[in-house]
């Protein structure tokens, strides 16, 4: 291959194109002609073009201008107001010894605005590559393009570079068309270069992190707190609009400077902004006034599509709390001691959770009888001090799973005397405090001192001293015991105390020595026990034992209904038509039924599956995936006293979006004992927060109660918990005759209960012929 000589040479030698050059015209809407060879042999002169490179930045996206092409610009991710540059380079990449310098004789933006805010700057604009110059004045001035290997002269470069910038005016698309009008090239001399520039949103792509929250123990009146980052892994932009803090009002969500109670939801408008890449930080705050476990979620709604009802993060706390359980307990009965006897008792404390227990004091209290001691001396893996038991400087440590047993002991020194009134031995009583890292716990002791033993009554519940409603106790009294061997002849059962409302007995009678009992009403419920042994005559308990349980309703709202039927002889008796039916009605918002109160809007009774009563007794009202927020109806009583009762266990509604339940009585049928004395009683979290009396209704009267609240202020909010439903007089009276004395209009400040007579069910009803 002969030398190559750098020389100028004439194309018209070639078969220039008559029109190239900067003397000759182009052609319409193209570049125009060709350009001279860079480079020629020493005895021939060659054809010579420019070949284009057009390239898009960061993408390495090729353009030709082919017909419908186009390039993206992801824009998701840039902030009102912001910019974003994309660049696009220009090569010439035909081989050196036939290439000629590729020219740009112009590069236009074709675009129309889409906001009125575009005036002085537009969504895209077209710049250099510097950025600072616009297009449209470096038509005529942009630099030839060679390619490598060819000496650079003024106005000769081997890269040329434009830059197109988009700014964020709103989230509408935009579309631009670019044109390059060349020379130097066959291949655009007779047509420009174009493609369209269009922009896209891209997508937001949420995550928190962690998905799991877990604050394993937090002691009671303390506090800990846990980080959640919101994450934007998108190319878009991502707008967090609302977070709901489903959890009890122990947990504080804090967002920026606000914070946000369990039980309500943050909503940001305008909504909290993530740029792509960012991140959010919030707290979670934690400050529990009981050690029970808590459990519930975050959600988080975004306009990140794949979570359309929210991300939600999962929240459990006390789930790994120390537990201390020590038995017997709470109260130790050393039952009758002679005198200056001993009666001991072994009391086996436990570790019954999952992390380690530490006791830091053990003892009796003073204040009390002094015929108690406990025995520390015994207890092997005890290293302290006899006398004094654990202190905080020796502790006594406790590995999950592990117990020792510690003897009591009760030594009197003084007979105990009788109380006429109970016609029982006054016991010594002296209280035991156990502090540790887990719950305080406090024991009693108790004690008779006798001239002669007698037997010792004793009551073992078997599932426990608190339960919910509804729990069927087995109540064992055949450990008791007889003194010097003998043996237990006769038991009698007295229940001495149970919630207003509640009339149950024992089954199948109070002198069976392990007889059942349903807590059917919830309160406090209180058992006696005396037993008689097989001496001749026979040797009563000196006093009897005594257990309290106490039902507790577990859910967020607990509603009873329990009535009093004056013309029913027993209302204990069992049966279809033996006492008067009343019906509890539980409705959700969406309830809609006729408008028989003539109220104006739909009743709420009888709409399945929005209203729980017997008929639909566990409706599905709320998400497919739990039941706890679904009311449910776990006792319906037909035949007098009742009760009957609703539990819902999550309430649908938070502060941004309150929801009221409708709570109504219906006398459905009094087989002929006619009128009765309707109670109703709403609990909140266990505790009772309403107790409306004795209303007296006729056979298919409905009593529309009230309106309960969710949330209310028993759980932090200021809405009453009952929103009770008062009447003028008849709103039916005021219906058919405005001017009826009689008339009236519900949903009153005061009043009469509203009450509607004579309400047909679309079941069949036997005392709907008191209407007729």
């Amino acid at each position: 291959m002969r030398a190559l000589a750098l020389a100028w040479v004439a194309f018209a030698a070639c078969g220039e194109d008559p029109g190239a050059g900067s003397g000759g015209g182009s052609p319409s809407g193209a570049g125009g002609g060709l350009e001279k060879c860079l480079v020629g042999s020493a005895n021939r002169q060659l054809e010579c073009f420019a070949k284009l490179d057009l390239r898009r930045g960061g993408t390495n996206q090729q353009l030709t201008g082919a017909k419908g092409e186009k390039t993206e610009i992801q824009v998701g991710g840039v902030p009102p107001g912001a910019e974003l540059p994309i660049d696009f380079r220009i090569r010439n990449t035909i081989s050196v010894a036939t290439a000629a310098p590729l020219r740009i004789d112009d590069i236009r933006l074709e675009y129309t605005a889409a906001s009125p805010n575009e005036t002085d700057t537009k969504a895209l604009e077209c710049f250099d590559g510097t950025g600072q110059v616009a297009c449209a004045d470096k038509k005529g001035k942009w630099s030839r393009v060679v390619p490598p290997g060819v000496p650079l002269t003024a106005g000769v470069v081997t890269e040329e570079s434009f830059r197109i910038r988009y700014k964020q005016f709103d989230t509408k698309a935009r579309s631009a068309k670019v044109c390059l009008r060349l020379g130097g090239t066959a291949d655009y001399a007779k047509t420009d270069l174009c493609f369209e520039v269009v922009t896209t949103a891209g997508k937001p792509k949420i995550k928190a992190q962690p998905t799991l929250i877990d604050i394993p123990y937090v002691q009671i009146g303390k506090d800990a707190s846990r980080d959640l980052q919101i994450t934007n892994l998108g190319d878009a932009t991502l707008f967090v609009s609302k977070i709901e803090v489903n959890l009890d009002p122990s947990f504080t969500l804090t967002v920026g400077n606000t914070s946000h109670k369990g039980g309500t939801a943050a909503n940001f408008d305008p909504p909290l902004v993530i740029a792509a890449g960012a991140a959010q930080s919030t707290q979670l705050l934690f400050k529990p006034t009981d050690d029970k476990k808590r459990q519930g979620e975050i959600r988080i709604f975004s306009n990140d599509g794949t979570f359309v009802g929210g991300l939600p993060v999962l929240v459990t706390a006390n789930s790994k709390v120390p537990c201390i359980s020590v038995k017997p307990g709470p109260t130790v009965n050393f039952g009758a001691v002679e005198l200056a006897k001993v009666s001991t008792q072994t009391l086996t404390v436990a570790n019954c959770g999952t992390e380690k227990l530490t006791i830091t004091s053990f003892a009796i209290k003073a204040g009390g009888s002094s015929a108690y001691a406990l025995n520390w001396g015994g207890v092997k893996a005890f290293k302290g001090d006899a006398k004094t038991g654990p202190t905080e400087a020796a502790p006594m440590a406790l590995d999950p799973n592990g117990q020792f047993e510690l003897q009591a002991s009760y030594t009197p020194a003084a007979l105990s005397v009788e109380d006429p009134a109970t016609q029982s031995k006054v016991p010594d009583v002296a209280s035991v405090e156990v502090v540790s890292n887990a719950s305080p716990v406090q024991l009693k002791f108790t004690g008779v001192c006798v001239v002669k033993n007698c037997p010792e009554a004793k009551i073992f519940v078997q599932e426990g001293e608190q339960v919910i409603p509804q729990t069927v106790l087995h109540l064992k009294g055949d450990g008791s015991i007889a003194p010097g061997g003998g043996s237990i002849t006769k038991y009698e059962w007295k229940i001495k105390a149970q919630p207003p409302g509640s009339q149950q007995t024992f089954v199948p009678n109070n002198k069976t020595p392990n007889p059942t009992f349903q807590t059917n009403v919830a309160g406090e419920y209180e058992f006696w026990l005396d037993v008689w042994d097989d001496s001749n005559p026979p040797v009563k308990s000196c006093n009897p034992a005594v257990q309290k349980v106490i039902a507790v309703p577990s859910q967020a709202l607990h509603v009873e209904l329990l009535w009093k039927t004056p013309a029913d002889p027993d209302e204990t008796d069992k049966g279809q038509g033996v006492g008067a039916d009343l019906d509890l009605h539980f409705a959700h918002p969406l309830a809609q039924g006729p408008d028989q109160d003539c109220d104006g809007t739909p009743d709420p009774w009888f709409s399945t599956p929005f209203d729980a009563f017997w008929f639909n007794a566990t409706p599905k009202w709320g998400s497919a995936a739990t039941e706890d927020d679904d009311a449910r109806l776990d006792l319906d009583d037909t035949d007098g006293a009742g009760p009957e009762n609703v539990n819902l266990n999550a309430p649908q509604g938070v502060a941004e979006s309150p929801v009221q339940y409708a709570v109504g009585v219906h006398y459905w049928n009094d087989f002929g004992f006619g009128k009765s004395f309707a109670t109703v009683r709403i609990y909140v979290l266990g505790k009772q927060v309403v107790e409306l009396a004795n209303q007296e209704l006729k056979p298919v009267d409905m009593w529309y109660v009230g309106r309960i609240h969710w949330p209310n202020k028993e759980v932090g909010f200021e809405a009453p918990v009952l929103q009770q439903c008062y009447q003028s007089g008849s709103a039916c009276a005021a219906k058919k005759n405005p001017a009826d004395p009689k008339g009236g209009a519900m949903w009153q400040a005061q009043g009469a209960p509203c009450i509607t007579p004579c309400y047909l069910s679309p079941l069949a009803n036997s005392s709907s012929a008191v209407c007729k």
